[in-house]
């Protein structure tokens, strides 16, 4: 988890660590706090936990990791186990990956009340760029079913820090909650069901201490339960009853059509279910690509190809929309909103978008202005022929919509290459493009060939005599205006 960047920035401003080099990274749970080294200015880092209440709400709030700025704080929750009087190592060792972040203040917490856990907080400050590992290791375990890539690990994550040692982390929590803040947060943004990149995502609460739960069925082989993440309220002193919430997460293996059904109801018993989720998920380009119930994705291809049109990076195309509600409550009948929404990659799964698919009016084009690099509408194209009407099954040849049985809907847009054939690079396309193409196969010429991509008139990645004479073909078509002198 990490604050707004503007806020990190700031909170990583008034953070000043002293150093502190232990000879091995181990925690026990001592009996009282101890802070082995301390944050110059602690009050004015609130949010890093100094005491065993503030670990409870820094765990309810933010879950196990936090980042702001270049820091990453992590909060262990360890049994609260001392290590043998003979001296044989400690239950809990920490380990890192080297060099990257340094340690700027460690403590470990229990509390006055009689709970059966301890709280050791860690914050590291990143001192150069790169990817830093942390892990916390249970030494009494013998079981190798939970090596994460550390000895006996039973907490891992990762996190980055880029140039500026802004803090990120890389990790599956970097967006999956952990904790009942971040559950509810997520389940109001996204629903109880929805697609985080290729993950399919299920958020859902159950009774504590009942014989009530949750049953998952998939097709295996073809999907696989990747995570569960348990985000119940956590309290000093265990409490009967009360919620308990979970989030499940599935990955697709292969593309085509994936059935997930959850259900809740009381287990082993027989008993019909409570509640029941079942959907199905469109997936394509290897897995990258997930569609869920009602979902939009839009796409750019080549109109000669049909290949998807490649983003430069960086570079953002924006679709403008046409959004309207019927309604008595104004003069004329409706109500219209109309975002423009930008898009960053090719194709991209569109939220905001879906959210307005149930308007009576619906339409949504590209901006004329905003097209991929080196595109353009195809001749002849007007706006409208370059809009996606909802509710309409006929479209025009610009736009290609393909509609799926779980209500999915995927539109294409068809765009043209806008310098084709102008292999000298001057802004036209004339005769001189084919001297031009015509010098570099021959070898007389090697530099001639400024514009390769609007030469490559065949769209098989390469310059060859089909595309000379594909441009031949091109020239025999236009039609060229001589003026003509008027007596």
């Amino acid at each position: 988890m990490k604050l707004p960047r503007l806020a990190a920035v700031l909170t990583a401003a008034v953070l000043a660590f002293v150093p502190f080099a232990p000879e091995e990274l181990n925690a026990v749970g001592p009996q009282e706090a101890r802070a082995e080294t301390g944050i110059a200015d602690p009050s004015m880092n609130d949010w890093i936990p100094t005491s065993f209440e503030e670990a409870l709400e820094f765990r309810n709030e933010y879950g196990e990791t936090m980042c702001a700025g270049s820091v990453a704080c992590v909060v262990f929750r360890e049994t609260d186990q001392q290590p043998a009087d003979d001296g044989t190592q400690p239950r809990y060792k920490v380990l890192t990956t080297d060099g990257v972040m340094k340690e700027g203040y460690r403590a470990t917490f229990t509390s006055d009340t009689k709970s059966e856990y301890v709280y050791e907080v860690i914050a590291y400050e990143a001192v150069e760029p790169g990817d830093f590992d942390i892990a916390l290791v249970d030494t009494w375990l013998k079981s190798y079913a939970l090596d994460l890539g550390y000895y006996h690990a039973v907490s891992s994550y990762s996190f980055h820090a880029d140039d500026d040692l802004y803090v990120t982390q890389t990790d599956v929590y970097g967006w999956l909650p952990d904790c009942v803040t971040e559950f509810k947060q997520y389940t109001d943004a996204h629903g109880e069901c929805s697609v985080h990149d290729e993950s399919i995502v299920y958020c859902v609460t159950e009774g504590i201490g009942t014989a009530y739960g949750w049953q998952t069925s998939f097709d295996r082989g073809e999907v696989e339960l990747t995570n569960i993440s348990y985000c119940s309220y956590e309290t000093a002193i265990p409490l009967a009853g009360g919620t308990s919430y979970i989030v499940y997460v599935f990955k697709p293996l292969k593309d085509g059509i994936v059935n997930i059904e959850l259900q809740y109801g009381e287990l082993y018993s027989g008993a019909d279910p409570v509640k029941t989720y079942s959907d199905k998920f469109v997936v394509m380009n290897g897995g990258e690509t997930v569609l869920g119930k009602g979902m939009i994705m839009v796409s750019f291809v080549d109109y000669d190809t049909g290949d998807l049109i490649p983003f430069i990076e960086g570079e953002q195309v924006m679709l403008a929309t046409n959004i309207g509600y019927r309604t008595d409550a104004v003069e004329g009948g409706w109500v219209y909103t109309g975002p423009v929404l930008a898009m960053d990659k090719n194709p991209e799964v569109m939220d905001e978008l879906a959210s307005f698919s149930d308007a009576d009016l619906f339409e949504f084009r590209p901006i004329e202005y905003d097209l991929p690099a080196g595109y353009t509408f195809p001749a002849g194209s007007t706006q409208g022929d370059m809009t996606y009407k909802g509710g309409s099954k006929t479209q025009s040849d610009a736009v290609f919509v393909k509609y799926y049985d779980n209500g999915a809907i995927e539109v294409s847009f068809r765009l043209e290459y806008a310098d084709k054939g102008d292999a000298n690079g001057d802004g036209s396309f004339n005769i001189a493009d084919a001297v031009t193409l015509q010098k570099w196969l021959t070898g007389e010429d090697s530099s001639a060939v400024k514009n390769w991509m609007a030469a490559d008139l065949c769209r098989d990645g390469r310059l060859d005599i089909f595309d000379l004479c594909e441009m031949r073909t091109m020239l025999a078509h236009y039609t060229v205006d001589i003026p003509v002198l008027i007596d």
